[in-house]
């Protein structure tokens, strides 16, 4: 009798019933979603739903907004897939509902949800009225952020897929649903790099729904055709002279090269990054292939290429190549400094007039052509930007490959960047404030226009905390003045660590510092002092590395420079000292990274955090304990939108973050005023 109320019929949940068992008089309890959203569901008796929709009210939530009993609908239809979908994609599915506008107690539970501090057990309770909605927005369990990934619940593949059956997935937004799709594919490739046999088994036993149908087609269709990809003849990789084939992933990557053209590779350190880019301009049949990389990484370009392809012909650190051979597969590496210098521009326009077989760019370490501000490009990303223009404009099949493992490091204008140099094209929809649902967006794009993999490694991690009483150096920290900074501070730090640095020093010890003035050159005559044989490897100095890999130095000092890119440091350190901490998860990733890779002959890599700590009555103040807990709680920005995980604290920069804990210490007085007394 009403056929256009038949859309709001719920197409799965209320089988083996159809609307055509029902009479509209009905007082039969149903399933229904909002046909304008469909992330909208709720119970109701067949006569009432008929009645509101007559009266011009389709859809409760939609009138009344979010009430008690239309949120536990939602919690029930999310619950069976809660340890299946990551933060981000729940921020998805809240923000398509409507339920980041929510205020109050709905809100926070809704935030809880998101972070993953609320678990299955929690919302359970909340149905079964067990604990009350305020009871739950209140009681803040530890965070969930907290569980690495060794502590995830291991999902089967059935368990995975079956999360897009449910009538929370009927999303309208067409990017949405392709950043659900991807996201799901993705899921499917990183189980399978892991566990490929128990993965591909297991999607004989899959649900046959359509979101779930078409991730696993999509998966499995890819699958195929990375399998039956043409490895070049000339492919003849050797490790420590062990001819190596590639990889699965490799292959992947590779064949996304093929297919997509502009794609990024954003897989984890050792993961192969540098092999997978090169097979990918071999697949494609590139001609001439421009490599973008840090100045001290070119060297190992140069070798990875001859190595993996060695009829290949390379050139380096030129705008001016001349080739030898110029019809076979030519590849032509540069450091990005080559970008800043006066002639540049006109250099790179000559190049590609000269080069229009020109096929492929690979930019290693795209985030070092630095942005610094949303409305002001450096004069990299300005020189990146018009090579990549023009060199597309001359090839319409040209490539483009941006790598790395961090492809955000500090800032949404970062992440934005990177999209833009993928895409080839202006992104601003894309809003950079320091905001989680910008970082979210950001997310989702980065899902869409490349592929990110954490790989498992074999050797084990220990990480160590070396706590260090600094009670009687607080008044010291208290005088700083007003105009002083994390600089400043660390200044003090340093001469607090360096006892506890010195006695941890063992021969191939490298030692981390992210601050350079005041810090380095004490540190080196300190070293030396104690009859230690040290070389450098900071931004203004580098060649202090060779010695250290191959002669008799035996302390490497290291600044954030070494911590990308570079490859060799794992077959001679497994020790690494931070004397202060990265303040982004992500650098602090790739600083462990650095050993924490293929060729690391031990089996455990030793990572020593120095942690000074001050006793202030019962309180204690720490910058390193709060440094750190950005780092294992993944607070910052950056890895909201490189890895999706929404923070379960509000986003704080460096400079916030060192102001409030100053702010704190100042509070609570000098320490005489306090030892012995509560706070």
């Amino acid at each position: 009798m009403y056929p256009d109320l038949l859309g709001a019929w719920h197409p799965t949940d209320n089988a083996p019933l159809s609307p055509h068992d029902l009479p509209p008089s009905s007082t039969q309890i149903v399933r229904w979603c909002c046909p304008i959203n469909p992330a909208h569901s709720w119970r109701e008796a067949v006569h009432d739903f008929v009645q509101h929709a007559r009266e011009g009210r389709p859809c409760i939530i939609c009138e009344h907004g979010w009430s008690l009993d239309t949120l536990k609908l939602f919690l029930e239809t999310l619950l069976p897939h809660l340890n299946e979908l990551n933060s981000s994609e729940l921020f998805l599915i809240a923000q398509q509902a409507g339920l980041l506008d929510t205020t109050g107690d709905t809100n926070k539970v809704i935030r809880s949800l998101i972070d993953q501090s609320l678990q299955r057990d929690d919302l359970a309770g909340l149905l079964t009225g067990k604990q009350s909605l305020h009871q739950l927005a209140t009681r803040r369990p530890p965070p969930g952020l907290s569980r690495n990934e060794d502590e995830l619940p291991q999902l089967q593949t059935f368990d995975l897929l079956s999360a897009y059956d449910s009538p929370l997935f009927p999303i309208q937004d067409e990017r949405a649903i392709a950043y659900l799709i991807e996201s799901g594919v993705q899921k499917l490739w990183r189980r399978t790099l892991e566990h490929p046999e128990e993965t591909l088994a297991s999607l004989n036993h899959t649900p046959d729904t359509p979101y779930a149908t078409h991730i696993k087609t999509r998966f499995l269709d890819e699958y195929a055709a990375v399998n039956a990809l043409t490895i070049p003849p000339d492919y003849a990789l050797r490790i420590d002279g062990v001819p190596t084939p590639p990889s699965l992933l490799q292959r992947l990557l590779a064949y996304r090269i093929g297919t997509r053209r502009r794609t990024g590779i954003f897989t984890g350190t050792g993961s192969g990054k540098t092999i997978a880019a090169l097979l990918g301009s071999r697949v494609i049949n590139a001609r001439v292939t421009v490599i973008l990389s840090p100045h001290y990484v070119v060297p190992m370009w140069e070798e990875v290429i001859l190595n993996a392809f060695p009829n290949s012909e390379v050139c380096t650190g030129t705008l001016s190549p001349v080739w030898k051979t110029p019809t076979g597969p030519r590849y032509l590496v540069l450091h990005y400094e080559l970008l800043q210098l006066p002639k540049s521009e006109d250099q790179l326009r000559r190049f590609i007039e000269r080069h229009p077989d020109l096929d492929c760019c690979l930019v290693d370490e795209q985030h070092l052509s630095k942005v610094r501000h949303p409305n002001q490009l450096s004069l990299r990303r300005q020189r990146l930007n018009l090579f990549t223009t023009l060199a597309a404009q001359q090839t319409p099949d040209f490539a483009l490959v941006a790598m790395s493992a961090t492809p955000i490091l500090n800032t949404l204008e970062e992440g934005r960047s990177t999209l833009e140099l993928i895409r080839g094209e202006a992104l601003p929809h894309l809003e950079t404030a320091a905001t989680i649902p910008n970082a979210m967006r950001i997310h989702q794009e980065i899902v869409l226009s490349g592929f990110r993999w954490i790989p498992p490694y074999p050797m084990r991690y220990q990480e160590e905390h070396v706590e260090i009483d600094c009670t009687a150096d607080v008044p010291r920290i208290q005088s700083l003045p007003s105009s002083a900074g994390i600089l400043e501070l660390e200044q003090i730090l340093y001469t607090i660590r360096l006892p506890a640095l010195l006695r941890l020093l063992t021969p191939k010890t490298m030692i981390y510092t992210n601050m350079i003035e005041g810090i380095v050159e004490p540190l080196a005559q300190a070293i030396r002092s104690a009859g230690w044989r040290l070389g450098l490897f900071t931004g203004e100095h580098k060649d202090g590395v060779g010695d250290f890999l191959h002669g008799d130095t035996q302390i490497l000092i290291v600044s954030d420079v070494a911590a990308v890119g570079f490859d060799g440091f794992q077959r001679v350190c497994h020790r690494l000292i931070c004397l202060n901490t990265p303040f982004t998860a992500g650098l602090y990733d790739q600083l462990r990274g650095r050993l924490l890779r293929l060729g690391q002959p031990h089996h455990t890599v030793e990572v020593f955090l120095l942690i000074a700590v001050a006793t202030i009555g019962t309180s204690r103040w720490s910058w390193d304990r709060e440094k750190l807990a950005r780092l294992h709680f993944k607070r910052s920005l950056a890895d909201a939108a490189v890895d999706g995980i929404v923070p379960d604290t509000p986003l704080q920069s460096q400079q916030q973050a060192y102001r409030h804990l100053m702010g704190w210490l100042s509070r609570l007085g000098t320490p005489a005023a306090t030892l012995g007394h509560n706070s």
